[in-house]
């Protein structure tokens, strides 16, 4: 039987951790609700952000989801905590800013310049603040918020780069180098799942290398997995396992259920 395991976002912005969860660990079966009717999270209240997490925390268990992702930055900083006291016997794993890349030996250059991008409601919130304080203490890495580019990304997976969404994209952009005296990044770590969807867009416009969360929140599900029994290594390497080949996806906006092959979420990724 295939460990059930729930993802949800505002949006689609969780693909790119279903992407590397699933490179990791190649036989689930998953189920990712994106609650794109009040996408995006980074402009709604704190109130909102926990009351929506809950109830896709709770349409999951119903379906028998054995540990939930928060694959959203911003519910990650607003509600994850909330999550863990309402539903204590399930596992959670949330998103945050990989920060700690300043303390992996040989990762960075020593003259690299880093600055970390959020929503504008994980850059406020008191759990991002914490982070840093506790990641960056001689804070080393700038932080820019942007109050739309989430919207825009979103925009573009479901209606294509059309309307003048890409220069409302680099409008968002360029809000990296507003009042910086000319200060140039060599990196920019994505606070925000929905940024990895246009990183090599990002990496090309700003000149300068992007820092996903993806592969790591991906490892720290394996952990947790294992950490609670759910998931033994020796005994997978031993099966011969199918392989995911599709996943379970809903949208609040829709509100239905549909299945989605892997390979077309791969073609999904693709946007500009």
């Amino acid at each position: 039987m295939r460990f059930k395991i729930g993802l949800f976002d505002s949006g689609v912005g969780g693909f790119t951790i279903l992407r590397s969860l699933i490179e990791l660990l190649p036989a689930l079966e998953i189920y990712y609700i994106a609650d794109d009717a009040y996408a995006p999270y980074g402009t709604k209240s704190d109130e909102v952000v926990v009351d929506r997490s809950v109830k896709n925390s709770e349409r999951l268990l119903e379906l028998g989801a054995q540990m939930i992702v928060v694959a959203c930055n911003t519910a990650t900083a607003i509600s994850i905590n909330s999550l863990r006291e309402r539903f204590p016997d399930i596992p959670f794993v949330g998103v945050e800013p990989y920060l700690n890349i300043l303390n992996k030996e040989g990762a960075l250059d020593k003259n690299a310049s880093l600055v970390v991008l959020t929503t504008k409601v994980t850059g406020e919130s008191q759990r991002f603040r914490d982070l840093k304080k506790r990641l960056d203490s001689e804070n080393k890495i700038d932080h820019v918020m942007f109050p739309e580019l989430a919207s825009c990304i979103e925009h573009l997976f479901y209606n294509g780069d059309n309307g003048g969404i890409r220069q409302k994209i680099n409008d968002q952009l360029d809000l990296i180098y507003a009042n910086k005296n000319g200060k140039k990044y060599t990196h920019a770590i994505l606070g925000c799942t929905h940024y990895p969807l246009i990183d090599n867009y990002i990496e090309s416009y700003l000149h300068l290398k992007t820092i996903s969360p993806g592969p790591n929140v991906a490892n720290q599900i394996k952990n947790v997995l294992i950490k609670n029994g759910l998931y033994l290594p020796d005994k997978v390497a031993n099966e011969k396992i199918e392989k995911t080949s599709e996943f379970n996806f809903f949208s609040t906006k829709v509100n239905q259920w549909q299945i989605w092959p892997i390979f077309e979420l791969e073609k999904k990724l693709i946007l500009i």
